[in-house]
């Protein structure tokens, strides 16, 4: 079979976007040949093209995912997600971050780690001081530019910022539509990248520089 795919998630962006396609061409494969195969199945074979490929095949908007990202346990969102995400017009590339986190973890010894894994189960209003990416300290070393972005950011004062995956985007979470909606319009004519406002999981593209 040929596919010819359309790329409208950022690459590079931490995203998830070749592991979303990867899952999207496995339900759509199963279901063309009509093999009938089960979400376990599919989830085997999702998790040797990519460890976040099982996440998609999960029907879970909001999830634990632990091991590679292989074993999904799907949670309940207490509240609609709003926010902002913004992606900078340069990519980070996500096997060099990892081998920049194995780094300097491997040169340092262990420290206390936060458990975020009960935070989006409990009250919204805890979800920004759980909100922690262990991958960013390793990104921002590779990728500098990240910084004046994320500094940004900050100064708009959204309710939680934390950057998305490996990077090299970031997600403000925001109380209410209002707030996203005001941080997306301070981005125009930033030139930090593109900006989208999602609202539970559906964005609406928005260009952050003076043309759009």
């Amino acid at each position: 079979m040929r596919i010819e795919l359309t790329k409208r998630i950022p690459a590079g962006a931490g995203l998830g976007g070749g592991s979303s396609d990867a899952a999207a061409a496995l339900i759509g494969l199963d279901r063309f040949f009509a093999t009938g195969l089960d979400a376990a199945t599919l989830a085997e074979l999702g998790k040797e093209i990519g460890s976040d490929v099982p996440f998609f095949l999960a029907a879970a908007s909001l999830a634990i995912c632990r091991g590679r990202g292989e074993r999904v346990e799907p949670i309940d969102s207490p509240a609609d997600c709003v926010g902002c995400l913004v992606v900078p017009p340069f990519a980070c590339r996500t096997s060099a971050v990892y081998a920049e986190h194995d780094r300097v973890s491997a040169s340092s010894p262990a420290g206390p780690s936060a458990s975020t894994c009960g935070a989006f189960a409990d009250a919204v209003d805890a979800w920004p001081a759980q909100m922690r990416n262990d991958l960013e300290p390793a990104a921002l070393r590779l990728e500098p530019r990240l910084r004046p972005i994320r500094a940004s950011l900050e100064a708009l004062e959204p309710w939680g910022l934390v950057m998305t995956g490996s990077g090299s985007g970031f997600f403000c979470l925001c109380r209410d539509e209002s707030e996203a909606s005001r941080i997306r319009r301070c981005l125009r004519g930033r030139n930090l990248g593109a900006a989208w406002l999602v609202h539970r999981w559906r964005a609406a593209p928005v260009k952050t520089t003076d043309g759009g």
